[in-house]
C-alpha cells in the first residue's frame, strides 16, 4: 500500500515538474517573440530615415544585425502552444530575409530595392501577430 502511494506521489510530482517546465518555456518564448517583433517594428520605422540620413555602411551594418536576429529567432524551437504563431513568424522572417538579400548588389544595399519591396507590409504583418502572442494563455 505504501509503495503504491509513493508511486502515485512520485508520478504527480514528476508530471508537475513537466508542466512547470512547459509553462516556463512558454513564458520564455513569449518574451523572445515580443523582443523579436519589437526589433522588426523598430527596423521598419528606422530604416527609411537611416537610408536618407546615414551613410550606407551604417545601413549595411544595421541590416546585417537585423538579418542575424531573424535567423536566430526562426531557428528556435517554440513550445507546443506557440507552434502556429511561430510558423507564421518563420514565414514572415524568411520573407524579410529574402527581401533584404535581394536588395544587395556587390555587397551594398540598393535603396530602391527596399523602397519598392513588400518589406514594410511584411513587418506590419509581423507586428499584427503581437496580440496573438500576448494571448497564448500564459
Amino acid at each position: 500500500m505504501k509503495r503504491t502511494l509513493l508511486l502515485i506521489i512520485s508520478i504527480l510530482l514528476l508530471s508537475g515538474c513537466s508542466m512547470f517546465n512547459e509553462v516556463n518555456e512558454s513564458v520564455n518564448y513569449v518574451d523572445e517573440a515580443t523582443q523579436y517583433i519589437q526589433t522588426l517594428s523598430e527596423f521598419g520605422k528606422n530604416v527609411p530615415t537611416l537610408i536618407q540620413e546615414t551613410n550606407l555602411e551604417q545601413v549595411n551594418t544595421y541590416i546585417a544585425d537585423v538579418k542575424s536576429e531573424i535567423t536566430n529567432f526562426i531557428t528556435i524551437d517554440p513550445p507546443q502552444i506557440a507552434n502556429d504563431v511561430h510558423q507564421q513568424l518563420v514565414v514572415y522572417g524568411e520573407d524579410i530575409l529574402n527581401t533584404l538579400n535581394n536588395a544587395v548588389e556587390n555587397g551594398e544595399i540598393v535603396v530602391d530595392r527596399i523602397a519598392n519591396s513588400d518589406l514594410f507590409q511584411t513587418i506590419h504583418n509581423v507586428s499584427n501577430l503581437m496580440n496573438t502572442i500576448e494571448n497564448l494563455g500564459l
